[in-house]
């Protein structure tokens, strides 16, 4: 179900459909998904939101990346030194 919810916004998002304060839902949204341990074995899903994540990010301000986006990739403990 997840997997079918991610598909469904990607269109939407590469036509602008979506309006900037939902563009940022979606991406808090994919970030939560794509950094969830609980998630890392279905490789479909991880896929299917990263791609989401691909699209939105080019379509947000660089500002509300930084701070939500990178900051939570960077949080991921298996990244840090």
């Amino acid at each position: 179900m997840q997997r079918e919810c991610a598909h469904s916004f990607i269109k939407p998002l590469e036509l602008d459909l979506i309006n900037r304060r939902n563009k940022e839902k979606v991406a808090k949204a994919a970030v939560q998904i794509t950094t969830d341990d609980d998630n890392a074995e279905n490789e479909a899903l991880m896929d299917a939101w990263i791609k989401v994540l691909e699209t939105v990010v080019s379509r947000l301000d660089i500002k509300f990346v930084a701070e939500n986006v990178t900051k939570a990739i960077k949080d991921i403990p298996g990244l840090k030194h």
